[in-house]
């Protein structure tokens, strides 16, 4: 039996611009994404919404994934409002300033900007603007989906 490679798959999935549906355990649930980095412990993704919106980028441990699916039969219905790369480079735009795909560099790149960002773990979800952080401390504005006006 063949073993299977799932970085080898990640890297060929980002590489591809290829979008995803993933299923992760805990509060975050399932989401339609394009795969921007994959580490041995992180997952870096652009949510796209149900519209063929960006979301935001989140960014969470590969642990907490339970399953990466391509070409899914909502993929394919998705893909026909997805008629060009601008969605992608607005996603690889936002990311910019991420120079390491780690917890600590994903928020350093953002602190500061009015970028939505989502961190998750298995037992919490936070989405909002980075304020401020250190290595113990992070202060992020909240946003919750009351907060539309914002």
């Amino acid at each position: 039996m063949k073993n299977f490679e799932f970085q080898a798959e990640l890297k060929r999935i980002i590489n591809s611009k290829q979008l995803v549906e993933i299923n992760l355990n805990g509060i975050f649930g399932h989401v339609i994404a394009y795969i921007i980095n994959a580490s041995d412990d992180y997952l870096t993704f652009a949510r796209i919404s149900n519209d063929a919106t960006l979301q935001g980028v989140t960014i969470c441990l590969i642990r907490d994934i339970e399953s990466i699916q391509t070409e899914t039969k909502f993929i394919k219905e998705l893909m026909k409002d997805i008629t060009d790369d601008s969605l992608y480079e607005q996603v690889m735009k936002d990311v910019d300033k991420v120079k390491k795909f780690t917890f600590l560099g994903f928020i350093s790149a953002f602190e500061g900007t009015n970028t939505i960002i989502d961190i998750t773990s298995e037992n919490e979800n936070y989405t909002g603007m980075v304020f401020a952080h250190d290595d113990k401390i992070l202060v992020i504005d909240e946003y919750y989906a009351e907060d539309d006006g914002r």
